[in-house]
C-alpha cells in the first residue's frame, strides 16, 4: 500500500551499493530483439561495462534464457506472463542479478507486451528513483511488420488486435530500432524509418544485429544520460490488448533426446521448424516467432523462423554428432492450442523417427496468454509529498 504521503512504498526493499542502469529493450514476436540485445551486450562490453539480462516469458523453458547464459553473462527469466502483470517477480529477478554487480540490466520484455511505460518504467521510477536510473526505452520494428502490420501498406497477416499491440508499442517508445535492416535496401530501410519517424515522433536507429550496424549509436543512446521520458498510453483499451495477445497459441516445450548411433543436431532442428512452418502454411496459419534449440553441453544449434513463408535458419556448433540433448521448443503461432499442439507433437514424431531419435517430452505448455492485468500502473509518478495511488 502507498504511505500515507509521498511516494508509494517499494513492494521490495532492494539494498544497492551503487545504481544499475536498466534497459527495457522491446518490440513485437520476431523483431530480433533476442539477436540485437547479444549485439548490444558485447558493444557494452567492449566499452568495459558489465552486463547483465532479464528474460521473460508467458511461460518457463525460455530458449533465449539458454542463449544469454551460453554467452556467459548473468541471466535471470521471468515466467508466467509479462513484467508488467509480473512486476515483483521481475524485482526478485533483477535483485538475483545484484551479486554480479551489473553496470548495465539488459530487459526483454514479452514480444505482445505492451503498455511498460505505465506498468513498469513509471513503478521504477516511482519505487527506486536514485537505485535504477532507465535508459531510454527502445522499441524494435523489423522491415516486413513494419509495412504491413505498423504502416498498413499491404493486407495484415495478423489480425487488427495484433497491428494494435505493435503500434500501441511503438507509441510508448523513446527511440525505435528498424532492426534487421540487412534484409532489405539501404533505399527502402531508409523509406520505413522516414515514416515511421513522421507517424510516432520518435528517432529511428537503423540496425542489423547480424552486421552490427547502428549497435554503437545504440549504446551511445543508453549511455547518454538521458532518461526514459515514459510516454504513458493515455488512451489504451485493455480489451484489444488482451484480444491481440490471445490471436496466438503459445507452446513451450521440453524434450529429451537420445540416439544410440548418434544424430545430426542442425538437421533435427531445421527439419522440426520447417515441418511445423509447412503444416501451418497448410493451415493458412501466421507464425510471430517460432525458435527450437538442441543443447548438448559444449554442442549446440538452433533455429527459427518469423514468419510462415520464411525459411528457417540455423546456428551453433559442435552439434553433428550428438548421443543425447535436450530440445526445447518456443512456437508462438495464430493457431488455436490444441491444434498447435497436435501439429508440433506430429511433426516431432516424424522428424525423429526419420533420424532414429527416441523422444521423452519431459514437458509441454500450450495455451493463448490471459487477459493482462498489471498489480501497478501509473500514468505518472508523484513528486516527493504527493500521495499516489496505482491506476489498477
Amino acid at each position: 500500500m502507498p504511505e500515507p504521503s509521498g511516494r508509494p512504498a517499494p513492494p521490495r526493499d532492494i539494498q544497492l551499493a551503487r545504481p544499475v542502469t536498466l534497459a527495457l529493450v522491446g518490440g513485437f514476436l520476431g523483431a530480433g530483439k533476442t539477436t540485437a540485445i547479444r549485439a548490444l551486450a558485447s558493444e557494452l562490453e567492449r566499452r568495459g561495462l558489465r552486463v547483465g539480462v532479464v528474460t521473460n516469458d508467458q511461460a518457463p523453458g525460455l530458449i533465449d534464457t539458454l542463449i544469454g547464459r551460453r554467452d556467459g553473462r548473468p541471466v535471470a527469466e521471468v515466467a508466467g506472463g509479462c513484467f508488467c502483470c509480473r512486476y515483483e517477480d521481475m524485482l526478485d529477478a533483477v535483485a538475483s542479478l545484484l551479486p554480479a554487480e551489473p553496470d548495465v540490466l539488459l530487459c526483454e520484455p514479452v514480444g505482445s507486451c505492451t503498455d511498460m511505460a505505465a506498468t513498469v518504467l513509471n513503478p521504477f521510477r516511482a519505487f527506486y528513483p536514485e537505485a535504477f536510473p532507465l535508459a531510454p526505452l527502445t522499441v524494435l520494428v523489423d522491415p516486413a511488420r513494419a509495412s504491413i502490420e505498423v504502416l498498413e501498406e499491404r493486407p495484415p497477416l495478423f489480425g487488427a488486435e495484433v497491428g494494435y499491440i505493435l503500434r500501441k508499442q511503438l507509441e510508448e517508445a523513446d527511440a525505435i530500432a528498424l532492426s534487421k535492416c540487412d534484409r532489405v535496401d539501404d533505399a527502402e530501410a531508409a523509406r520505413l524509418a522516414a515514416l515511421l519517424e513522421r507517424r510516432f515522433g520518435r528517432p529511428v536507429l537503423l540496425t542489423s544485429a547480424t552486421r552490427g550496424t547502428g549497435i554503437a549509436r545504440w549504446a551511445d543512446l543508453l549511455l547518454s544520460g538521458k532518461r526514459a521520458s515514459a510516454h504513458a498510453l493515455t488512451d489504451i483499451d485493455y480489451d484489444t490488448y488482451a484480444l491481440g495477445e490471445a490471436a496466438l497459441g503459445w507452446l513451450n516445450a521440453t524434450v529429451r533426446l537420445r540416439s544410440s548411433a548418434g544424430f545430426d543436431g542442425a538437421a533435427l532442428a531445421l527439419a522440426l521448424v520447417e515441418g511445423v512452418r509447412a503444416a501451418c502454411a497448410a493451415d493458412s496459419a501466421q507464425i510471430a516467432h517460432l525458435k527450437v534449440a538442441i543443447d548438448a553441453g559444449k554442442a549446440w544449434v538452433r533455429a527459427h523462423a518469423t514468419a510462415t513463408s520464411e525459411a528457417p535458419e540455423a546456428h551453433g556448433e559442435g552439434a553433428s554428432h550428438l548421443a543425447e540433448a535436450v530440445l526445447l521448443v518456443n512456437a508462438r503461432i495464430a493457431m488455436e492450442p490444441e491444434a498447435l499442439e497436435a501439429a508440433v507433437r506430429a511433426v516431432l514424431q516424424r522428424v525423429s523417427g526419420d533420424l532414429g531419435v527416441a523422444t521423452e517430452v519431459e514437458t509441454l505448455t500450450c495455451f493463448q496468454p490471459a487477459y493482462p492485468r498489471p498489480p501497478y500502473r501509473m500514468a505518472s509518478v508523484p513528486p516527493a509529498g504527493a500521495r499516489e495511488e496505482p491506476d489498477a
